[in-house]
């Protein structure tokens, strides 16, 4: 089965708020504080200056990804279901040339990460993003790591 990228819809955004990866759920709650994660996704669709949502041969949704100003830089970002992890390969292939782009068009890429969200990190750094310092951001209690990747001069 494979992927095909897709403009997010309404009802792809609904289908995976509804259907998110347990450990990215919780990322989107502890990250806004927001337990509507439907609010949180299109949000964060919106926000974007460019969304894409991956869907399988059947068009289910798999995932939801995309890029947001963010002061400097830009802020790269990807939520998905449990299917997700079924197109590893796809998924890494489609990381590392979506971030050689975003990084000739902004230079650094920057955002955070749950701490406790591991396969999140790993993908991560295998598509060259440097783990950094541990911050706090709406809830006190689960910290995140800054991540970020700047282009080479």
């Amino acid at each position: 089965m494979t992927l095909h990228l897709r403009e997010p819809l309404p009802e792809h955004i609904h289908y995976l708020s509804k259907h998110l990866r347990e450990s990215d759920a919780d990322e989107v709650r502890s990250a806004s504080g927001e337990y509507s994660l439907w609010k949180t996704l299109d949000a964060a669709v919106n926000a974007s200056y460019e969304c894409h949502v991956a869907v399988d041969d059947d068009g289910i949704p798999v995932a939801v990804f995309g890029v947001a100003p963010y002061g400097e830089f830009a802020a790269p970002w990807l939520l998905g279901t449990d299917s997700l992890l079924q197109h590893r390969r796809e998924l890494m292939s489609w990381g590392r040339s979506f971030v050689q782009r975003w990084l000739e068009e902004h230079r650094q890429l920057m955002n955070f990460v749950d701490k406790r969200n591991a396969v999140s990190i790993r993908w991560l750094k295998r598509l060259g993003f440097t783990i950094g310092k541990e911050v706090l951001l709406y809830d006190p209690f689960h910290p995140f790591y800054e991540f970020k990747q700047c282009a080479i001069q």
